[in-house]
């Protein structure tokens, strides 16, 4: 009996019950037993062992049949330094996540990538949070793609570019979304032309979903889609349509906004002087009102007169330069003309929102220093990011100036929050001074409105200033913070003290 089965045959009887007997090993494994003391189950078990070791160590190994992938497209980017890589560990480890978007933002600015060993944390990135997709497309990389690619149908087939039509077909939503996303910062036309081939056969918010996407690369040659996405059944879908078709300068949609608020409004010169007037003979809503998105009847909570709430609905599609040619008159005499007019709120933010959809920035900086008070929250979380940093402060410092409570009923204080650009330390030391100014003995903790703002102000006000700022807050309040708004101050200035030490790693 060959000794593999001669072994088998002890372990199953075991040794008491057995008469097999071992057959002489070969040498050398003869040698190992006979250096063994002790009963004979140790000398089995020895040998058992070392007939598997000894298999083991004959086999040859196994070939692969499938031929190894290509190897990526190179990087030549330089890596980035490994102190900056420990601070993108923790931060998608979720401490201090808030910083994540500036670590992004400062690697691309560098012209470095992140560690390959971090990629797949990233690529899962991309595909849970849209408003990131921006900062990690330019960032991530050839390998990136090499990656997504190898992983076939994964949650990564987003970033493949090998047979997107196959991913588009397959894949489930949030990955075609973050597809169709990849596509339109990559190549704009053949991101449309996939939403084109599946258009009919999507369901209603899924075309709503997938529009939002072509806000990325938008230009003239979508006006064709959108145009006719404007028959679609689904109101959400000719919203969405709307809005976009509302950012393409010269679009067929903004010349019909145009004429009908137009019709609606008239500027009337006489010997009382120059003023604004409806024109409420053609306060009438058509079906082509319909088709673009906007709404047909007349608003029960309204306190507007139909021709008024009608040019509510139109207005926001208006570029300002569109009554500065019609009217031959100078932005600010626009709003001046807007000021005697009994729905002054709606005007100022209709010019507002046509403003951010123009990117009029010039006409936008103009309402900001005249009329900042007037505008809408949801309008301003919208204008702000996109408006140069330095010229925005400008126009918010003078608010911040005035000798008003500093209180979130302030003129400045919503502006403030959705004001994401990085701050200049003018601005911040202003912020700091007006929070400082409401300071009291009895003023134990920060409301939460003033300590979403310090947290704010941690994330955008220059991080090397964090001391400068901290003493700032402590000299004016004379001579020691209150319980919670010295924690809130702690917190601020650990944040800026992170962001610091943080963007310091990339020059090490």
């Amino acid at each position: 009996m060959p000794l593999p089965d001669v072994l088998i045959a002890l372990a199953t009887l075991g040794t008491a019950h057995s008469p097999a007997e071992l057959p002489p090993p070969p040498a050398a494994l003869g040698e190992l037993l006979g250096q063994v003391e002790g009963p004979p189950e140790a000398q089995i078990l020895l040998l058992a062992g070392a007939l598997s070791l000894q298999e083991m160590a004959g086999r040859q190994p196994a070939k692969g049949v499938e031929p190894l992938p290509a190897t990526s497209a190179p990087d030549d980017r330089p890596r980035a330094p490994e102190a900056a890589a420990r601070y993108l560990l923790q931060m998608l480890g979720g401490e201090h996540k808030e910083v994540l978007p500036e670590w992004l933002a400062a690697a691309h600015a560098r012209g470095q990538r992140p560690p390959e060993e971090l990629l797949p944390y990233l690529l899962d990135l991309g595909l849970k949070r849209a408003e990131l997709r921006p900062l990690l497309f330019p960032l991530l990389g050839p390998r990136a793609i090499w990656l997504a690619e190898q992983a076939g149908m994964g949650s990564w087939a987003y970033f493949r570019l090998d047979d997107v039509e196959s991913v588009w077909q397959q894949a489930e939503s949030p990955v075609r979304a973050a597809l169709l996303a990849h596509l339109r910062w990559r190549d704009p036309a053949r991101g449309r032309e996939l939403l084109a081939s599946t258009w009919r056969s999507e369901g209603a918010r899924q075309r709503e979903k997938f529009l939002q996407e072509l806000a990325q690369g938008l230009g003239p040659e979508d006006e064709p889609f959108l145009e006719a996405a404007l028959d679609d059944r689904a109101r959400g879908v000719r919203l969405a349509a709307g809005e976009l078709l509302a950012l393409i300068p010269g679009s067929a949609f903004n010349r019909r906004m145009a004429e009908r608020a137009t019709a609606l409004l008239s500027l009337r010169r006489g010997w009382r002087g120059t003023r604004l007037s409806l024109n409420d003979e053609v306060a009438r809503a058509d079906a082509t009102w319909d088709r673009d998105g906007l709404p047909v009847e007349l608003s029960q909570d309204t306190t507007l007169t139909k021709a008024g709430w009608m040019l509510q609905q139109v207005l926001p599609y208006v570029p300002p330069v569109y009554w500065l040619r019609l009217w031959q008159v100078k932005p600010d005499e626009l709003l001046a003309l807007a000021r005697p007019a009994p729905d002054e709120h709606h005007f100022l933010n209709g010019l507002g929102w046509a403003s951010y959809r123009a990117g009029d920035d010039d006409f936008a900086l103009l309402l900001l220093c005249e009329a900042l008070p007037e505008l809408d929250d949801d309008l301003l979380r919208r204008l702000l990011p996109q408006l140069p940093a330095a010229r925005l402060d400008g126009a918010l410092l003078p608010w911040l100036q005035r000798r008003e409570v500093f209180t979130p009923k302030h003129p400045a204080f919503a502006a403030l929050l959705a004001d994401s650009q990085p701050w200049s330390h003018e601005l911040a030391a202003a912020v700091i001074a007006a929070v400082s100014s409401t300071l009291h003995p009895a003023n134990i903790n920060p409301s939460p409105e003033m300590k979403s703002l310090l947290q704010h102000l941690a994330l955008h006000a220059p991080p090397e200033t964090s001391r400068g700022l901290l003493a700032r807050l402590q000299a004016q309040n004379r001579p020691e913070l209150q319980k919670g708004w010295k924690k809130a101050a702690g917190e601020m200035r650990l944040a800026l003290d992170y962001r610091r030490r943080m963007l310091g790693a990339f020059d090490r």
